[in-house]
């Protein structure tokens, strides 16, 4: 969950931001900017995991964006951590499958061979009555997607965005305040 907080220490210039925000309706434009962001960023990451050439559309599909609260500002979470799947942080920061030291599922190599030519070494589970016990440890790594941090650094550029473009027409109404 991503929170953002700003604090000012000038409280007489808050005052008038705050005032100057409630006159000139940019509290609202501000609010569905930060529930916009929110949203791009659940888009990103939905879009990194999809692309990542995994079967994992159900983590992509579990990571969603929502707004929380509106009232005194607004709050937007982004992939409520109990509602994804155990092995979300696996793939965000890569990790090197080991051997199992267990009976894998019943099943079989699509042509009868785990040779990397043919079956693309790919076992089926379900296709066929064999089992072997997994002692391979020279499974490839699986490298980081790096889904969250990616998504923080355009939550970031998006915001810095948004208060450039807020902090203009802020600063032009405060001549008038």
């Amino acid at each position: 969950m991503l929170r953002i907080k700003i604090d000012f220490v000038d409280k007489n210039k808050f005052s008038k931001l705050i005032r100057y925000i409630e006159n000139n309706l940019i509290y609202g434009e501000a609010q569905e900017q930060v529930r916009v962001i929110g949203h791009h960023a659940a888009d990103s990451m939905q879009k990194t995991i999809k692309e990542s050439g995994y079967n994992l559309d159900n983590l992509a599909n579990s990571i969603l964006a929502e707004t929380l609260n509106t009232t005194g500002g607004v709050e937007v979470g982004v992939g409520r951590i109990e509602s994804l799947p155990f092995y979300w942080t696996l793939f965000d920061s890569g990790f090197k499958p080991g051997a199992s030291l267990s009976f894998v599922p019943l099943g079989a190599f699509p042509d009868g061979a785990p040779d990397a030519n043919k079956s693309g070494g790919k076992w089926g589970v379900g296709v066929g009555p064999y089992t072997f016990f997994d002692l391979n440890i020279n499974k490839k790594p699986v490298e980081p997607l790096d889904f969250v941090q990616k998504s923080v650094n355009q939550i970031e550029v998006e915001f810095k965005e948004m208060i450039k473009k807020l902090g203009e027409s802020w600063i032009e109404g405060m001549s008038k305040v």
